[in-house]
């Protein structure tokens, strides 16, 4: 029961997210504990078809908050983490069984990882499908995106010290004339009142034809990270627009190879919570450790 509420508070975490772009680390937080509840499934539930109702249970928990989205991309979202979370109790399961003596870490990976892929496809599928309906954000929020954007502004400015990109869109616009500009031996012929006005001009220009792809007006106090976010979430609606399908088709794949590849870190750290929660409910006697002498039959010859 406990695994399929944390199923259900995970898809409403991702739901808000998608919805009114809240923060994800509620729905990391989230699934840090359905997974670490899915894996003691493992030491806890015994019989396979018993796991295989809790897993069904554990899928439409998640999937509920969805139910309004496409049902060529719902359903197979549901299945797939049906699968895959039943696939990997099945493995730990296994592997816990053929041993003669508790190694928690052990038992639980394949379970912790299977359910890492099982609810990244489902939120993507799940993405996809809010996507398509034209509902949803289609990129983080303002708020995540600034952290992102001052470190990159940063990492830029170490490469390109006359390049300013933390401050207002005229000052970087300005700082990106001026350094071509300066290459211009017809500019730097010129006088001094006659450079601050060759390159205000410039500037002007820059920021007039940024706008102008935008479609949107960039006065002398807006930010640069204003812009180029606005800039982002603007491509990504024209190309919705467009090549809706193609598009977040691959999207799709590029962000699941993406966190996939670096998801073992998530992973280790859903079993060391998991590991908290296993030696809480054994310090409390809710669960024991019990030995016992298995008879076993051999062939001899």
């Amino acid at each position: 029961m406990a695994s399929v509420l944390s199923a259900l508070a995970l898809g409403y975490a991702y739901y808000a997210h998608l919805a009114s772009n809240s923060s994800l680390w509620f729905s990391f937080a989230a699934f840090l504990l359905f997974a670490a509840l899915s894996s003691l499934q493992v030491l806890l539930q015994k019989k396979t078809k018993r796991r295989a109702l809790v897993v069904a249970g554990e899928t439409l928990a998640f999937g509920v908050w969805f139910a309004y989205v496409d049902p060529r991309l719902l359903a197979p979202a549901l299945a797939a983490m049906f699968v895959l979370l039943l696939w990997g109790y099945v493995r730990s399961r296994s592997e816990f069984a053929y041993t003669t003596e508790i190694r928690f870490f052990r038992a639980t990976r394949h379970a912790v990882g299977k359910a890492a892929t099982a609810v990244l496809v489902a939120m993507i599928l799940f993405y996809l499908a809010v996507m398509g309906t034209g509902t949803g954000s289609l990129f983080v929020s303002e708020t995540a995106f600034q952290p992102v954007y001052d470190w990159a502004a940063g990492a830029i400015n170490n490469f390109y010290p006359g390049v300013f990109l933390g401050g207002s869109f005229n000052t970087f616009a300005q700082s990106v004339v001026q350094q071509d500009l300066q290459n211009n031996p017809d500019y730097q012929k010129l006088k001094p009142a006659q450079q601050a006005s060759t390159t205000a001009s410039a500037t002007n220009d820059f920021t007039r034809s940024f706008a102008a792809r935008l479609g949107v007006p960039i006065t002398s106090s807006t930010m640069a990270a204003d812009v180029f976010y606005g800039s982002i979430v603007a491509t990504l609606q024209g190309a919705r627009d467009k090549m809706q399908a193609w598009l977040f088709l691959g999207w799709a794949i590029v962000v699941f190879l993406i966190l996939r590849s670096i998801g073992i870190v998530v992973v280790w750290i859903a079993q060391i919570v998991a590991l908290i929660l296993y030696e809480i409910l054994l310090a409390s006697g809710f669960m024991k450790i019990v030995e016992h002498q298995d008879v076993k039959e051999e062939i001899e010859y």
